[in-house]
């Protein structure tokens, strides 16, 4: 339903990924969804324009891992998401895994500006997205980094109890992103 006098649109559809299977975290590029559930399982979703309608809901199953993707984040060309110390790099084009070991579990992650930008406790690394190399700039927060957000060159740090921390990043940090946002990965216009 849509109330176009306040801008406010919405669905009374609710996508249903995996039948009882908790949704654990979730990441989204252009139109297109990722899900990780509780069992394990991590999903691309489709679910097309407004309003929803459950016959143009597309949901493809990437692939079931032994724990929980607990954080993730995507790009145009790739899906990034961390388990336990390990951080990867799922090409969504031919669904080719690519990992980086890190010192420490990764409590929160985000892809922005041609990095993927790593906490662990209270520690901020850098990788390169495209090379998936650790990249020698880290910074340590004042508390337990819970979750991550970047924009432009302001470095957003959610710090549970703590509140929110915002950082200006050195301009060297940043790289330039070559991930398309748009058209989705396999998709074929005519």
């Amino acid at each position: 339903q849509c109330d176009w006098s306040s801008d406010v649109c919405s669905s009374d559809l609710t996508i249903e990924v995996s039948t009882g299977d908790e949704i654990i975290a979730l990441t989204a590029v252009a139109d297109t969804l990722y899900v990780s559930t509780a069992g394990g399982m991590v999903f691309r979703v489709q679910p097309g324009a407004l309003p929803l309608l459950s016959a143009d809901i597309e949901i493809t199953p990437l692939f079931n891992s032994i724990e929980p993707v607990r954080a993730m984040s995507a790009s145009g060309d790739a899906l990034y998401y961390a388990m336990g110390n390990t951080l990867h790099r799922l090409r969504l084009s031919d669904l080719v895994d690519d990992a980086l070991a890190m010192n420490d579990v990764i409590s929160a992650l985000h892809v922005s500006e041609g990095r993927v930008w790593t906490a662990s406790q209270n520690r901020i690394q850098v990788v390169d997205a495209s090379s998936m190399t650790l990249q020698p700039d880290s910074w340590s927060a004042d508390a337990r980094i819970t979750d991550i957000d970047i924009e432009y060159d302001r470095l957003l740090l959610g710090q549970g109890s703590s509140g929110v921390q915002i950082v200006q990043v050195p301009l060297q940090w940043l790289a330039a992103n070559p991930a398309l946002a748009s058209p989705a990965v396999n998709t074929v216009y005519r």
